[in-house]
């Protein structure tokens, strides 16, 4: 149906005031996001990436803290939930500057995290961050009139940027892995006294935080004192509304508490608000998702199982720290000499962006980074994995695709092997139970098909967190075929959602990437045509009315377009 409409687009000296056009690189260009645009709700988007600062108290800071006499070049190096800024100094020195967004969560709480879980990992565990070398994680007290932090420039490209083109091996990948294994276990190693987030004592006011930091006793004169557990700055809990909610962000002495910490939250905004946002996803108002009623069902029915759905064994529930989005852009490295059969080996140099990094369970926390992740079959329990025993009847070319996909699932399976506990990688369903978590920090922004998709994962893998308990909800035939109905509408706009944005090049929530004016106004026509081939598909008029509500991409907040609570009816696409 859409396929026809895609083919058209497959302490110092103040600031020299002379230069400061090069400093600013351009005006405001340093306040507003310029990678690319969105399709919808753009207004929305660009002001929640809008980063303004003074720039000359900025330069004056930075020379002050790094001994300079001017700046003479910023400019932007990447943007998104925070802006990344490279500055440049007179005396050829370089820093990174980094400007969060009100896309995280409370600028205060974000950088004063991630600045004391930078200098945690650095100074306490020896893992290669940047040494960070001034921050203000309030902006009404300091004269950039902005939170920020300055960090020295490490030397290392990004690991995507030496892959891309020249993708590893998985010999590659492996030695890579091990290298990478080395740091986490140093991690691992050290476990706190409680789950929540990495601060500077001082940052935090003390009825706030706990008054142990790491899981041993430690001396008051040790390093640690200076760190303390504090609330969560991660987004879910600071979002708008929730921002002025009274509710519990941590610290939090058991994984209970924490789990039942976001679903009573969930139940609160979804009670109270249940507003929409402009990053919820464009299906979340296909009919029946946002039924209020059954929402908070959901989340009764999830807060009654959490009690058995945490795991008893001690080292499952330790609370250890782990990076939160661990990705080939965020680690840097340095190539090496190759190994005697020629594959790259490469030193890591640093580990960027622990933004919302927090002290955990491990149950909750331990991932394989996205470069060594294989599907789900790799993330289930330890079994043999074998080639199929009809290899050699299929073709050449498939079966050179059979064994490309059992070696990534090898690469996969070897760093869990080495990288988690054996209690860990025994632990059946725990992939349903990390994704019901995951979901349940904000249900809302997903709708209700997903979120009951993924409470019905769990509830029929039951006997896998507590097989002499009975499950503790009523969950009926009527229940789960309303669910089922419900969702196979939802899969279905899913999959042509998927395809558009595929074929189209749309990113997440409608965003193209790049300044090409010409080339978005092609997607924004082709889309055109595609709503209306999508709407006149309709049966009938009331049927057409119904699709026109849930395209999936049009304002849902800048114009006030909103039809949560329209559409309340189950239908068929």
């Amino acid at each position: 149906m859409f396929s026809r409409a895609c083919k058209p687009l497959k302490k110092a000296l103040l600031t020299r005031t002379q230069g400061l056009k090069s400093v600013t690189d351009g005006g405001n260009e340093l306040f507003e996001f310029t990678s690319g645009r969105w399709l919808y709700n753009e207004r929305s988007q660009r002001e929640a990436r809008r980063t303004p600062f003074n720039v000359e108290a900025f330069c004056r800071t930075a020379c002050a803290v790094t001994g300079a006499t001017a700046v003479t070049q910023i400019s932007k190096i990447s943007e998104s939930i925070n802006r990344v800024l490279l500055v440049k100094f007179e005396n050829g020195s370089e820093a990174i500057a980094r400007f969060p967004t009100r896309l995280g969560g409370t600028p205060h709480h974000s950088t004063a995290n991630e600045v004391a879980t930078m200098e945690f990992l650095r100074r306490r565990i020896g893992i290669p961050v940047p040494r960070v070398i001034a921050w203000n994680s309030r902006a009404s007290t300091h004269e950039v009139q902005a939170e920020f932090i300055l960090m020295e420039k490490v030397s290392g490209r990004p690991l995507r940027d030496v892959v891309d083109g020249s993708p590893l091996s998985p010999p590659e990948k492996l030695s890579f892995a091990l290298e990478l294994i080395k740091l986490q276990k140093q991690l691992l190693a050290v476990k706190f006294a409680a789950y929540g987030a990495l601060y500077f004592t001082q940052d935090i006011p003390e009825h706030q935080r706990l008054s142990q930091f790491l899981a041993h006793d430690v001396s008051p004169h040790s390093v640690d004192s200076e760190f303390c557990l504090g609330p969560m700055p991660r987004r879910d809990f600071w979002r708008g509304e929730r921002t002025s909610m009274k509710i519990d962000r941590g610290p939090w002495t058991t994984p209970q508490q924490y789990l039942l910490a976001i679903a009573d939250r969930g139940h609160q905004w979804i009670q109270e608000f249940h507003t929409p946002h402009f990053i919820d996803h464009p299906l979340s108002y296909l009919p029946q998702q946002s039924n209020v009623s059954e929402f908070l069902r959901d989340l009764k029915n999830y807060k009654q199982m959490i009690p058995f759905l945490v795991p008893k064994k001690e080292s499952l529930v330790a609370s250890v720290l782990w990076h939160p989005d661990l990705h080939g852009d965020n680690i840097l490295v340095e190539e090496t000499e190759c190994d005697d059969e020629g594959n790259r080996q490469f030193k890591i140099v640093s580990i960027l962006d622990w933004e919302s990094a927090w002290a955990g369970p491990m149950f909750l926390q331990l991932d394989v980074p996205d470069f060594l992740r294989w599907g789900p079959q790799a993330l289930t329990p330890m079994h043999d994995v074998a080639l199929p025993s009809d290899l050699k009847e299929k073709s050449e070319l498939e079966q050179k695709e059979i064994k490309a996909v059992y070696k990534r699932i090898l690469v996969h399976r070897a760093y869990q092997l080495r990288a988690w506990p054996v209690d860990l990688i025994n632990f059946h369903g725990r992939n349903e139970l990390v994704a019901l978590e995951g979901i349940m920090r904000e249900p809302w922004l997903y709708g209700l098909s997903p979120v009951r998709q993924n409470l019905l994962h769990v509830v029929r893998r039951w006997d896998s967190y507590c097989p002499k308990v009975d499950l503790p909800i009523n969950i009926d035939d009527e229940y789960v075929l309303q669910h089922e109905r419900a969702y196979d509408s939802y899969e279905s706009l899913d999959k042509l959602h998927s395809e558009i944005c595929d074929e189209l090049g749309i990113g997440e929530l409608g965003y193209v990437r790049g300044n090409d004016s010409a080339r978005f106004q092609a997607v924004a026509e082709i889309l055109a045509i595609g709503r209306k081939e999508f709407i006149d598909g309709g049966k009938n008029e009331d049927e057409r009315r119904r699709r026109a509500l849930v395209w999936p991409f049009q304002d849902t907040v800048d114009v006030g377009y909103n039809p949560r609570g329209v559409v309340t009816d189950l239908m068929d696409f």
